[in-house]
């Protein structure tokens, strides 16, 4: 009974661990990384969250913020209407968890900038953790599609936007490309021809 009492004792010290880290990173994030969500505007977030009441903050631009998710180890907050932001505690076989950012802005068609930091928010190489991803791994020719009609569209994908979303529920991303200068005649095909990429975080990185 005292060694069942001491695995869950241990799993619940786990768990908040986990989520004070998530919490101390976004409080400790620095100013530079979003000057407009100073670090007053962020522990309104959480005391909002805490509070289990809408989480909505003015900016230092006066916009609205929302943070729509708080877990232990998963962030999702709307910074206007045309950007939001995700953080996921990611973790690691030999040394600290580490933090994937990202920053996802919407405009005709969605972008986003994907960032990896250490626990105190030193900036790390994303070539480690996020592979380098072209347009090819993302088109795949439907059976009733013509050869030379998905050549046609292929074409058509130059100049392209990746987007990037961070699961909730596991160590997971998911990829989708974008054409924004494709013409509503060729929307739906295009569409068509287009499939997202789903990676997973394995032994330090997204394969």
């Amino acid at each position: 009974m005292k060694k069942i009492l001491l695995i869950l004792f241990t799993v619940l010290l786990s768990l908040n661990a986990s989520a004070q880290s998530l919490r101390r990173m976004w409080l400790t994030m620095p100013d530079s990384i979003m000057p407009y969500l100073n670090a007053s505007s962020r522990q309104e977030f959480v005391d909002f969250s805490d509070m289990k009441v809408k989480a909505d903050v003015k900016n230092l631009l006066n916009g609205n913020n929302r943070m729509d998710t708080l877990t232990n180890d998963y962030l999702h907050v709307t910074l206007n209407r045309s950007a939001t932001l995700e953080m996921k505690l990611l973790p690691q076989q030999k040394g600290d968890t580490i933090l994937c950012f990202v920053k996802t802005l919407y405009g005709p068609s969605k972008e986003s900038e994907v960032r990896f930091y250490d626990m105190f928010w030193h900036l790390l190489p994303s070539q480690g953790q996020l592979p380098t991803v072209t347009p090819a791994d993302f088109i795949s020719r439907p059976n009733t599609m013509s050869i030379e009609r998905f050549d046609d569209l292929k074409a058509m994908i130059e100049p392209y936007l990746i987007s990037a979303k961070l699961s909730q529920s596991d160590n997971s991303i998911v990829l989708s490309l974008a054409a924004p200068l494709v013409g509503s005649a060729d929307k739906k095909d295009i569409n068509a021809i287009f499939m997202q990429k789903k990676l997973n975080w394995e032994n330090g990185s997204f394969k």
